[in-house]
């Protein structure tokens, strides 16, 4: 290393031609950057995976970079990359991810908060239709009450008006049997009256009478 920082000579460019092409750095974790083509030349850079850099010159070993802070350099060719490298694409892609997650995070609340209303209110409509359902087994049973106790008063009623049909028949039996025993007895009365007259004129007539005598 002490050698090829002996040999390595200094070379910054501050202008990239028009043709420049990006490119990126390869999945190694850093590369070195040179101030020449060999790995005798003196490292100025150390460039991490996903690095992007300017490739000023590419040749087919060494090409010449231009670096972000405007220096340029040489690093190999083979080490350098038109496609993002897959570690940089993970990591956008995980970028993406907790992105669409934060975008998601509301919505998915939402969700939960309309499925945890949805879950109370369908508790709601069960136990509105259980009550629903006994209100209406309540009413058939109050109505079949209602029948019963519409046909009791029915009844009631027939027996009432029998009742009375029945009370009347008896005063009017009654008022016939008071008749038929207050004739009875005065025709008992008459009778009896009859045959006290009777044996009185009995008496009467059948006394005998006094003799009169010739000396009257």
């Amino acid at each position: 290393m002490k050698r090829w920082l002996a040999a390595i000579l200094v070379g910054i460019w501050f202008a990239a031609p028009a043709g420049a092409e990006m490119m990126y750095v390869t999945e190694i974790v850093k590369i070195t950057v040179r101030t020449g083509k060999g790995t005798d030349h003196k490292i100025i850079e150390l460039l991490p995976t996903g690095e992007q850099v300017n490739v000023v010159e590419k040749g087919p070993e060494w090409s010449r970079v231009q670096l972000s802070g405007g220096r340029q350099g040489w690093v190999l060719t083979r080490l350098l990359t038109q496609e993002p490298p897959s570690r940089i694409e993970l990591e956008k892609l995980r970028k993406e991810h907790r992105e669409l997650l934060e975008k998601t995070k509301k919505p998915l609340e939402e969700i939960n908060r309309l499925e945890s209303e949805n879950a109370m209110l369908q508790k709601a409509m069960d136990d509105l239709r259980n009550a629903y359902e006994q209100l209406q087994a309540s009413n058939e049973s109050l109505e079949q009450h209602t029948a019963e106790a519409s046909a009791l008063k029915d009844r009631y009623q027939q027996a009432s008006a029998e009742l009375d049909e029945a009370r009347s028949r008896a005063d009017a039996l009654s008022e016939r049997l008071s008749g038929i025993q207050r004739d009875k007895v005065i025709r008992w009365f008459l009778a009896g009256a009859g045959v006290l007259v009777l044996g009185i004129l009995i008496g009467v007539f059948a006394r005998p009478r006094r003799r009169r005598s010739f000396l009257e």
